[in-house]
């Protein structure tokens, strides 16, 4: 239910590994609900799903991805997409983790823009055109496939 988008390098086994979407578990996921009710996920959500998900609704939960603005990095993080059955949605994006290469995190206003599909992709093919981040060489190859 997800595509998958990476690149790796044959020569010193670099790489990034991109699980864009979600699974068929995703669908109205009971942790979604457990960390609404818990309050993990803010008051907005516990108020709206801390009683469970209401009839006739249905949560997705996916995986995105945010570019760190300060090095480059790659944030991964999660959203919920909420469908209340009359046409509408909403989606809602779980706080990420703060950057693992350089300890930043998103700024609310500019930064929280999960990155496409499309823009993802360019930076494997961006790789293997110019060469690994980590050693140079340019036996960089761009992976793509589904998943689920």
């Amino acid at each position: 239910m997800g595509n998958i988008i990476g690149w790796h390098c044959e020569d010193c086994g670099a790489g990034e590994r991109f699980y864009c979407g979600g699974g068929m578990m995703s669908f109205n996921e009971p942790a979604a609900v457990e960390c609404s009710r818990d309050g993990s996920f803010g008051p907005a959500m516990k108020k709206l799903l801390g009683d469970g998900i209401p009839e006739g609704w249905t949560v997705f939960t996916e995986n995105v991805f945010y570019k760190c603005p300060d090095c480059d990095g790659i944030i991964s993080g999660r959203v919920l997409r909420i469908d209340d059955g009359s046409g509408g949605w909403i989606t809602f994006h779980i706080i990420p983790d703060v950057c693992g290469n350089c300890g930043e995190g998103l700024v609310f206003w500019t930064d929280k823009v999960p990155m496409s599909e499309t823009e993802l992709f360019a930076r494997c093919e961006g790789y293997a055109e110019g060469g690994c981040p980590k050693c140079g060489r340019t036996n960089v190859l761009v992976d793509a496939g589904n998943w689920d």
